[in-house]
């Protein structure tokens, strides 16, 4: 665990030590939405740096607010708001353009309706159809390069699932997944 008190620069300061001792390899990072932190990464930008994709984590709500009168809060009618769908990726486009300006991709490299594993009722409905879909469309138009959409066996906020029983397998693919089909 880190200090409250660390920022990006000891981190621009950790990454730098780090970086000289690795293999001349291709880097992505920082892994994170918040502005301050991506904007140290100018610095992490060149034609010749190895950093060669911006990456940032975008959720629609937050599982951990607890106040239901929160626009943040995992309800059905905050999930279908344009603040869950765009507000996280309001003001990416600048990142991305940085990211282009010197040949490196910027990929939302996480991307679920609600952090924490969603929230049942709430991840698991047409709601997160919708909110997927417009907020892929969202990122789009700011030229993201791609999206790795967060999801794992039996997850609220999930996909799909494949199970094995009696020796027979069944698919079940839930609302995200269909939000994602009608984007692509």
């Amino acid at each position: 665990s880190r200090a409250p008190t660390y920022s990006p620069q000891d981190f621009l300061q950790e990454f730098d030590r780090t970086v000289k001792v690795l293999p001349r390899l291709p880097l992505a990072g920082p892994e994170t939405g918040t502005p301050p932190w991506i904007d140290a990464f100018d610095r992490l930008l060149s034609p010749r740096s190895q950093v060669r994709m911006l990456t940032s984590h975008v959720y629609g709500l937050n599982q951990c607010i607890t106040d239901p009168t929160s626009p943040q809060y995992p309800s059905v009618p905050n999930l279908v708001s344009e603040i869950a769908s765009r507000g996280p990726v309001a003001g990416i486009s600048p990142y991305v353009a940085l990211a282009h300006r010197d040949g490196a991709r910027y990929q939302i490299d996480e991307m679920g309706s609600i952090s924490c594993n969603g929230r049942p009722g709430v991840s698991n409905t047409l709601a997160s159809a919708l909110w997927v879909m417009d907020s892929l469309f969202t990122i789009a138009g700011d030229g993201v390069d791609g999206v790795n959409l967060h999801t794992y066996t039996n997850s609220v906020n999930g996909l799909f699932d494949f199970a094995r029983t009696h020796g027979t397998w069944q698919g079940v693919v839930h609302p995200l997944y269909y939000g994602a089909l009608m984007f692509a």
